[in-house]
């Protein structure tokens, strides 16, 4: 009890001290769980699909002058894997658009409205949605993006496009040549994933549409928002794939063999893989905790 009061005398008669280490130990307790706060999040980036640990890209690795990292592929590969490894869960093309513009369909059924999209709009395969997680507000993946010219938004898309409502038979216009209409309604995008689409449209709208600039039957293209997503039947199926990949590329297109070669990316890696990063080096993490670790 004396020591007691004791302390309780001395930190009376210091209080600048007393105020400075309370301030002190705040800040570092506040800086500790804000660090672990970040940390946290970005290694949740992704995971919240249901099969995440049978998921992977196919990326790749070109050797000319040096080593160097793409996360395009080229068009056919995704058609071939499904011809020449059948026992692949699914697989899936995706190729990205930047900066299209987007004119949308008025109540009276006029294009008026314009948008300038940055990176919102893809062409995706429909077993892109048996890979990845979207909650379906409305549509299928089944049966939305199986004909040409068709398209899926999401809920936040669907708002800044159409407003209020229904958005299914709505039409949109993109670069005044595609027309699209609206299949599908998807609910908004968690803040934890790297995917940056909203809009997808049907891949089959690729044979048909002249002016995509995208040439389906191109090997020697690679290009970084051409991508190739596969669901494995289980997670240590990756070792058969990386194996039958050697083989794949000899047999498809032998003249690259000595250019490039083809890498598996698993899902659960992408956001902190130092050459495919999209989010944040994971040397960058490991350096933040221990950072947390000697400041907590």
């Amino acid at each position: 009890m004396t020591g007691f009061r004791y302390a309780f005398g001395t930190l009376r008669r210091h209080p600048a001290y007393v105020a400075l280490n309370t301030v002190s130990l705040a800040l570092a307790i506040g800086s500790c769980l804000l660090l672990f706060w970040y940390i946290r999040f970005h290694q949740s980036v992704d995971r919240y699909h249901r099969q995440t640990d049978r998921v992977v890209r196919l990326v790749t690795e070109l050797h000319e002058r040096t080593v160097s990292y793409s996360s395009g592929i080229p068009t056919p590969v995704g058609p071939a894997l499904r011809q020449d490894m059948p026992w692949l869960t699914a697989v899936a093309m995706v190729i990205g658009q930047e900066y299209r513009l987007i004119q949308v369909e008025s109540r009276a059924g006029q294009l008026t409205d314009k948008f300038t999209e940055a990176r919102t709009m893809a062409y995706v395969e429909p077993d892109y949605f048996r890979i990845l997680d979207y909650t379906w507000l409305s549509g299928s993946p089944d049966t939305s993006l199986r004909q040409p010219f068709t398209a899926v938004v999401t809920k936040r898309l669907a708002r800044k496009y159409f407003g209020v409502g229904n958005p299914i038979g709505r039409r949109l216009c993109m670069n005044n040549r595609l027309e699209l209409t609206i299949t599908g309604l998807l609910a908004d995008l968690p803040d934890n994933t790297d995917q940056p689409y909203e809009l997808f449209v049907s891949y089959k709208t690729l044979e048909y549409y002249a002016h995509s600039g995208t040439a389906l039957d191109q090997w020697a293209g690679i290009s970084s928002p051409t991508q190739c997503w596969v669901l494995l039947p289980t997670a240590e199926s990756v070792t058969r794939l990386e194996r039958q990949l050697v083989s794949f590329h000899r047999k498809r297109h032998p003249a690259s063999l000595n250019t490039y070669q083809y890498r598996v990316l698993p899902l659960t890696a992408q956001h902190t893989a130092p050459n495919y990063y999209t989010g944040i080096r994971g040397d960058v993490l490991l350096v933040l905790a221990a950072i947390g670790g000697f400041s907590c």
